[in-house]
C-alpha cells in the first residue's frame, strides 16, 4: 500500500479526489444556507406578531375584561345604595332611590338580605332628575302610583320578558296586556306618540312632565279615545294636540 502512495500519479489521483469532496461540501452547505434564508424569509411573509405584540394584545384584553368587571362591580354596589323595605314574607319592595347616582337603573331581583324584589312603591323614584333608564326585573308584581314622577330625564324602560305583570313597548311602561299606560318617559325621542287602542287607562302621573312630546295620534275614534280613564296627574297629556281616526301612512 505504501508503494501505492509513493506514486506520484496515485497521488496526484488522491489529491484530486479529495479536492472534489471538500467543494462538495461547500456546495451543500451554500445550497442549505439558502434554502434556510428562503424559509425564513417566506415566515416573515406571515408577519407572525411578535412577542411583545401577542403580551400587548394579551394585556389589552386582561384589561378590557377588569373594566367590565369593574363596571358590573360598581353596579352592584350602587344597586345596595337603593333603599328597601322588608315585607317580612321573604321580599321587599323598593321605596327609594337612597345613595344610587347612577343614570342606568337596574333594579335587582334581590336585595343585599337575600329578600326578592316584589315591589316598587309610591312615588320611590319621584324626582330622580338624573334617571335615564330603569330596568325592571320578573321579579316586581307591584308598581304604586307616581313611582317615577319628576323623572325629568328619563328616556326609556326596560322589563324583563319573564315578568308576568308588567312590559314595555317602545320604551313605554305598561301592565302585561297592555291596558294601562303606566309611564311615559319624560324625556322619550319624539314628538308625537301613537296610542294604541287597546289602552283603556292612562294610570297616575304617567304623563308627568313630559318633554318632547305634543301630540297623540289615535287609530280609534273621539268618543272611544275620549272613554279612556285618565287618573290625576296627568294635566300634561289632557294638554296635549290629539289626532283621532289616525291612520298611518303606508
Amino acid at each position: 500500500m505504501q508503494k501505492l502512495f509513493e506514486n506520484p500519479k496515485t497521488k496526484v489521483i488522491v489529491i484530486s479526489a479529495a479536492s472534489f469532496l471538500a467543494l462538495a461540501v461547500i456546495i451543500v452547505t451554500i445550497a442549505c444556507f439558502s434554502v434556510a434564508k428562503s424559509r425564513d424569509n417566506d415566515s416573515d411573509d406571515f408577519d407572525e406578531p411578535k412577542d411583545d405584540e401577542l403580551v400587548g394584545a394579551f394585556a389589552e384584553k386582561t384589561e378590557s375584561t377588569k373594566k367590565t368587571q369593574n363596571t358590573t362591580k360598581e353596579k352592584e354596589e350602587q344597586v345596595d345604595l337603593l333603599l328597601f323595605e322588608s315585607n317580612n314574607d321573604g321580599t321587599c319592595t323598593v321605596i327609594g332611590i337612597g345613595d344610587y347616582e347612577d343614570s342606568e337603573l337596574i333594579i335587582p331581583a334581590e336585595n343585599a338580605a337575600g329578600e326578592t324584589v316584589a315591589a316598587i312603591s309610591d312615588g320611590a323614584f319621584e324626582g330622580c332628575e338624573f334617571l335615564e333608564s330603569i330596568t325592571i326585573p320578573a321579579t316586581v308584581k307591584s308598581i304604586g302610583s307616581g313611582a317615577f314622577s319628576g323623572c325629568s330625564s328619563l328616556e326609556s324602560f326596560t322589563v324583563s320578558s319573564q315578568n308576568t305583570k308588567y312590559c314595555a313597548v317602545g320604551g313605554v311602561l305598561f301592565n302585561k296586556n297592555k291596558t294601562t299606560l303606566i309611564c311615559y318617559p319624560a324625556s322619550r325621542v319624539g314628538k308625537s306618540y301613537l296610542l294604541s287602542t287597546n289602552v283603556k287607562t292612562i294610570a297616575e302621573y304617567a304623563f308627568d312632565g313630559v318633554q318632547n312630546l305634543t301630540t297623540i295620534l289615535y287609530e280609534g275614534s273621539t268618543s272611544k279615545f275620549h272613554s279612556i280613564e285618565v287618573e290625576s296627574g296627568n294635566r300634561d297629556f289632557s294638554d296635549l294636540s290629539v289626532t283621532c281616526n289616525y291612520v298611518a301612512a303606508k
